[in-house]
């Protein structure tokens, strides 16, 4: 661990405990805050890039947008923490976050004002041309999810989900993970029946199946697969639709129907691949009507 000093700054709050209110370090890899800090405040890291940031037993109150933009692999918090904030990682393109505080029979409320801090309605999210989708079809880089890890265990979660009752599913299935030791992979159709923006649930769907190898991430982009060509082809969108021509989950009458649109639309990337696929299937244009 880099031994250098890090600077901070701190003031105390109306109850005289120290509050960090901003990180000035630019060059850190792993970030440890000093204990004895008991609140991090809004943006206090905004824009940081290090790799881990560490926060002590100590600090028991997350300020919204206290990790903005950050684009940090890991966020560690402390067995203190007692509250935090909506929106605590804002924009951020956090990887990891782990809890440390024990849970016992129950989740404490600690642990569902994290989740609360973390996920976001979708409401509040707007998607920008199927980019977050595009990263991790290209890089496996996850825009749209994140992994909360509890001890040696770790579960994808997304960013953002359709409304806040749907909250109750999500931590129901983390406490089956985390303390009833339930095998996640039989749990994720619980959190995806939470997502319902189609773009949300495309970008999260693909990071589950790259990333955690996910059936029932694989099934909904096939199953699906119609609509979500059919609004990339609306959108005229080559670059995205290309990409999802190469996860090769498309039905013969989808990839067809994807043929006949691209062509109009001139979009001669997507087209070509579909080519390529209509080759392999031994499938040969003919003008179907399908029922959508």
């Amino acid at each position: 661990m880099d031994k250098k000093e890090i600077s901070f700054v701190s003031e105390y709050n109306e109850n005289k405990e120290l509050t960090l209110t901003k990180y000035l370090g630019k060059n850190d890899d792993i970030i440890v805050v000093e204990d004895g800090i008991t609140e991090i405040g809004s943006f206090a890291f905004y824009q940081c890039t290090a790799k881990e940031i560490i926060i002590p037993d100590s600090v028991k109150f997350i300020q919204q947008c206290a990790f903005a933009s950050c684009n940090v692999d890991k966020i560690t918090f402390g067995k203190g923490l007692e509250k935090c904030d909506d929106d605590i990682i804002l924009n951020s393109s956090v990887q990891e976050i782990v809890f440390t505080k024990p849970i016992k029979v129950t989740l404490d409320k600690s642990f569902l004002s994290l989740l609360y801090g973390l996920i976001s309605e979708e409401n509040s999210h707007i998607e920008d041309n199927f980019r977050n989708f595009k990263i991790a079809a290209e890089t496996k880089q996850t825009k749209s999810t994140f992994l909360l890890t509890y001890h040696d265990k770790s579960v994808r979660l997304p960013r953002h989900i359709n409304n806040y009752l749907n909250m109750l599913a999500i931590s129901d299935v983390l406490y089956d993970c985390f303390i009833c030791n339930a095998d996640i992979s039989y749990q994720y159709h619980y959190i995806l029946n939470s997502l319902s923006d189609l773009q949300n649930k495309l970008s999260v769907c693909v990071e589950l199946y790259l990333l955690e190898n996910c059936e029932d991430a694989k099934n909904y982009l096939k199953n699906n697969a119609m609509l979500i060509v059919s609004d990339m082809i609306e959108s005229e969108d080559d670059e995205a639709l290309s990409l999802f021509i190469k996860f090769r989950l498309m039905s013969d009458n989808t990839l067809m129907h994807a043929f006949e649109m691209a062509s109009e639309k001139n979009m001669q990337t997507s087209v070509g691949y579909i080519l390529a696929q209509m080759k392999e299937r031994g499938l040969r244009y003919t003008k179907i009507k399908l029922a959508l």
